[in-house]
């Protein structure tokens, strides 16, 4: 259930990550916005190829560097501020 509950919340990020306009990933390089929608594409591609300890490496080490950087974009996008 761990596995599949972390598949699909990293597809649903690169799925939203791939919707962010041109305009605004230049904005902010520091996301690796590349990487976080191929990771989608790898996941939802190659189900019965999946490298489990790449997905973990993921969850443990890059999401919440990730989540930051997006919470600090938000932050900064919000009007009046």
């Amino acid at each position: 259930m761990l596995r599949v509950w972390c598949l699909h919340h990293i597809v649903v990020i690169g799925e939203a990550a791939a919707r962010v306009s041109e305009a605004t990933r230049a904005l902010h390089p520091q996301v690796p916005w590349r990487g976080v929608v191929g990771m989608r594409n790898a996941v939802v591609h190659g189900y019965f190829q999946v490298d489990w300890e790449e997905v973990w490496n993921v969850v443990e080490r890059e999401l919440e560097p990730l989540r930051k950087a997006i919470a600090e974009i938000v932050e900064a996008d919000k009007p009046g501020e």
